[in-house]
């Protein structure tokens, strides 16, 4: 065989692993592994309930809490935002209107992302996907912007009215956990305010 012949079937062995498919996204987190529970707060700011929750936050020195905004009352709400960040607490990025990111395609879910992102204004840590409705488009945008991508491990389910039964899972929560609760829910922020006394 020629040295030519040898070479074009190097190069062509060689390129022919030069575009390798990329890697699938990482899955969302649901623990920390840190020593602490860590309290998530969805789908504001809201001007009423925000602030609530931000109060009780302070008077008991919480400052690991993480707020996922959505880009429309991010919007809406700047000085909110300005409050959450001021007061120490991690934003997270929870679409542009809390819409179902699964049955969009991947230029609509890039658009949405880009314009949460853009509407938030301050770093931007992590992203919660809508109703927990993960989809590869969406793992492989937070990725791509450097955002990781936080599911949870106890559900008050708070927005349903039922303070006791949220207070209750929100005590069952152990370290490295993660809890998720709705800062546009106005039962809310007495939630927050019971887990964190314990009673």
């Amino acid at each position: 065989m020629s040295s030519l012949l040898l070479s074009l079937l190097s190069a062509a062995l060689l390129g022919s692993g030069s575009n390798p498919a990329p890697a699938p996204p990482s899955p969302p987190m649901r623990y920390t592994g840190s020593a602490v529970v860590t309290y998530t707060f969805d789908d504001g700011p809201n001007p009423e309930n925000t602030p609530k929750v931000l109060e009780v936050l302070r008077d008991h020195n919480q400052k690991k809490a993480i707020f996922f905004l959505t880009g429309q009352n991010a919007q809406k709400y700047p000085e909110l935002v300005d409050q959450i960040v001021a007061e120490g607490h991690t934003l997270g990025a929870h679409s542009w209107k809390h819409d179902n990111l699964t049955k969009m395609t991947a230029a609509q879910v890039k658009e949405d992302f880009d314009a949460t992102l853009a509407a938030i204004r301050y770093p931007v840590t992590y992203f919660r996907a809508p109703y927990g409705a993960w989809s590869e488009d969406s793992l492989r945008e937070a990725q791509e912007h450097g955002l990781i991508s936080m599911g949870w491990s106890v559900e008050t389910l708070d927005w349903k009215g039922d303070e006791d039964a949220a207070v209750a899972a929100g005590l069952a929560a152990k370290p490295g956990e993660i809890v998720i609760l709705h800062d546009v829910n106005p039962g809310t922020s007495e939630v927050i305010l019971r887990i964190l006394e314990g009673h």
